[in-house]
C-alpha cells in the first residue's frame, strides 16, 4: 500500500508542470501591488501553474479608486483580460504567458465568451474573480482610453 501510495504521488506530482499542463480559468488571477507613498494602488495579473509557482505576470492601470475591475473572456486558444482602461491582454491557454493585445482599441466590441470580472474589496484587500454572464460595455471602458 506504501507503494502504492508513492506511486501516484509521483506520477500526480510529475504530471503537474509549467511547461505542458493547458491554463484554465483558476490559474489566473490579479494581485493588488502597493505604490510607494500612496493610499492607492496598482494591480499586477498573474498566471500560476497547478503548484502555484507563477508562470508570467504583467503590471494593469492603478486601481485609483476600487472600481477599475478587470474582465474575463475565453476564446479558443487564450483566455482574454481587458482591463478598465481598455487595454486586452491574452493569456496563452498553452503556456500561460501573457501578451499584450496591440490591436484592441478604445470602445472595440467585446468578445462573446464572457466569463466574469476581477474587483477589489476594499475589506480585505484583495481581488476576487466572480463568475457573470453578461458584462456591460460601457462598466468595461470606463477609465481614460488606449487609443
Amino acid at each position: 500500500m506504501k507503494n502504492f501510495n508513492l506511486i501516484l504521488f509521483c506520477v500526480l506530482f510529475l504530471s503537474c508542470n509549467n511547461r505542458n499542463e493547458p491554463i484554465v480559468s483558476e490559474s489566473i488571477s490579479i494581485e493588488r501591488v502597493g505604490l510607494f507613498f500612496s493610499r492607492e494602488h496598482g494591480k499586477r495579473l498573474i498566471t500560476n501553474n497547478c503548484q502555484g509557482l507563477e508562470i508570467d505576470n504583467q503590471r494593469l492601470r492603478d486601481n485609483v479608486d476600487g472600481n477599475c475591475h478587470s474582465y474575463l473572456f475565453e476564446e479558443e486558444e487564450y483566455f482574454n483580460v481587458i482591463d478598465c482602461d481598455g487595454k486586452s491582454y491574452f493569456v496563452s491557454k498553452k503556456t500561460g504567458e501573457i501578451f499584450i493585445n496591440e490591436k484592441h482599441k478604445w470602445g472595440s466590441k467585446l468578445p462573446n465568451n464572457y466569463l466574469g470580472k476581477y474587483y477589489y474589496d476594499r475589506v480585505r484587500e484583495s481581488y476576487f474573480f466572480v463568475e457573470e454572464t453578461e458584462v456591460n460595455k460601457e462598466n468595461v471602458y470606463k477609465y481614460g482610453g488606449n487609443i
